[in-house]
């Protein structure tokens, strides 16, 4: 207990955290896991509770009392605001260690610190480090001391220094299921592993955000139990033949964004279609230079949850066989030249979440159709019309709206009005000459208002709550008075 109050101390607890760390039966403090036969403290789960605002969470001092819990095996202080303090170099003293996460903590400086360094850590089987302000690496070799590592996440820590052998140094690890290096400053991408590997558990790889500027080698399909590759943005070559070739047909999710893909759409999926597997689930090629038009045996992944294909050259109309792809929840063909009708294929997509047509040549009529809970963006530099009744009332509930360049008649959308929960809309060039409805002025607070580029005529209420938008542009329309902010 005596630790556990001495690290209390050294902290900065400013909304809170630890309020339960009262009495003496800590082991029903907030955080604090404990052995139920020996009553030894084990697990210290001290992750922010608000997460994303890690500017609420923890800061201070890491007390080195942490070394009094002999027992622990756990311990979790992501999302907290460490201020750019460096992590703790005792840290590689709690042999017992398992699990440490450290991601999102504002920590800065050299990773590992100096000896004694996490490298010590041989029971770790679980490390993350991730976006840790400011954090570098002079070498990976320290990671050959984590014999039983099966989890590592460096996502933007500055290992450039290591871009030669960062690949030898994740070869020595080989319990290793999952590695992610997004974002880590790498400038090489080896064309050859080791004759002896060890990457024989990997199944996880994210190598995003990185400039490689080379090939993708050979190696990387040779991981027989690979079945997550990112890739993206990556300034990697040569990806065309790989698909041809069959290599990407035991993967679950493929991202390959942003690496300047050429050829066919049709070749790549109809490459991909041909796996006997199909268990393809995530698929992203958006931002290369894919042309042509989308196959019907885009329908052969019935696995398919999410399909990116944003910012190519695709053409033509959606195929109707996307209509069969059951399982899909997140569709994205914005910014490319496509055509045709939109609704009628997409009618029987009832998991599908997200809805991205955007910047398109659509053309034709969309109608309603079933489909619970879809953010839904579509315009089009033609004059899509959308053919709904008045006082339709959707089955699904919005949180954002982004339509453009559609013709929806004069009047406001009167359905928005059932969609309580909306809090990006984006309502612009559709020529609707209605007044602003009252319910705009009731939403939730922080909305994102663009009704810009219409005809909207009529008086703004003489004053609002100041906490009601983010964002607001009313610009180019035919409305009177300040507006109330």
């Amino acid at each position: 207990m005596a630790a556990l109050v001495k690290f209390k101390e050294s902290l900065n607890d400013t909304y809170g955290q630890l309020s339960s760390w009262i009495g003496e039966d800590f082991c029903k403090w907030k955080g604090v896991g404990c052995n139920n036969e020996t009553g030894h403290v084990v697990k210290l789960d001290l992750r922010s509770i608000t997460y994303f605002r890690s500017i609420e969470g923890l800061g201070g001092q890491i007390s080195p009392s942490l070394l009094d819990l002999k027992y622990l095996n756990y311990l979790d202080l992501s999302y907290n605001n460490f201020q750019g303090i460096s992590i703790p170099s005792f840290l590689g003293s709690l042999e017992q260690l398992t699990y440490l996460n450290l991601s999102w903590a504002f920590f800065a400086g050299m990773v590992p610190p100096p000896p004694p360094n996490l490298g010590n850590l041989s029971n770790l089987r679980h490390l993350d480090l991730s976006y840790s302000s400011d954090s570098w690496a002079a070498d990976l070799y320290w990671l050959s001391g984590l014999s039983s590592l099966e989890y590592l996440n460096m996502n933007f820590v500055n290992i450039s220094l290591a871009t030669t052998h960062w690949l030898q140094a994740i070869n020595m690890l080989p319990f290793l299921t999952e590695l992610s290096l997004y974002g880590c400053q790498l400038t090489s991408l080896p064309p050859s592993l080791l004759p002896s590997s060890n990457l024989t558990s990997l199944s996880v790889l994210d190598l995003s955000e990185n400039n490689f500027n080379s090939s993708v080698p050979q190696w990387l399909f040779n991981i027989s139990t690979l079945v997550d590759l990112g890739l993206g943005y990556c300034s990697v070559k040569g990806l065309y033949p790989h698909v041809a070739s069959g290599n990407f047909c035991g993967f679950r999710k493929l991202g390959l964004a942003g690496n300047d893909i050429g050829g066919e759409i049709s070749e790549v999926v109809r490459n991909l279609a041909g796996c006997t597997e199909n268990s393809l689930e995530e698929l992203s090629l958006s931002s290369n230079r894919l042309s042509g038009q989308l196959p019907d045996s885009i329908g052969h992944f019935k696995k398919l949850r999410s399909i990116s294909l944003l910012d190519n050259l695709i053409t033509g109309p959606i195929p109707a066989s996307v209509g069969e792809l059951s399982n899909l929840e997140s569709l994205d063909l914005s910014y490319n030249k496509m055509n045709g009708s939109i609704v009628e294929t997409l009618g029987k997509l009832g998991n599908l979440e997200f809805l991205d047509l955007r910047e398109n040549d659509w053309d034709g009529i969309a109608g309603p159709r079933k489909a619970e809970e879809i953010s839904s963006s579509l315009s089009s530099r033609k004059a899509l019309v959308l053919n709904i009744s008045y006082d339709w009332v959707p089955p699904f509930k919005l949180t954002l709206i982004a339509i453009s360049h559609c013709d929806v008649g004069p009047k406001f959308l009167a359905w928005l009005g059932s969609q309580t929960q909306l809090l990006w809309i984006y309502l612009t060039d559709l020529a609707t000459s209605d007044t602003i409805p009252n319910w705009i002025w009731k939403l939730s607070s922080n909305i994102v208002l663009d009704l810009s580029n219409n005809q909207l005529r009529g008086e703004l209420p003489i004053s609002l709550p100041s906490s009601l938008f983010q964002l607001v542009d009313l610009s180019s329309n035919r409305l009177e008075g300040p507006l109330p902010l």
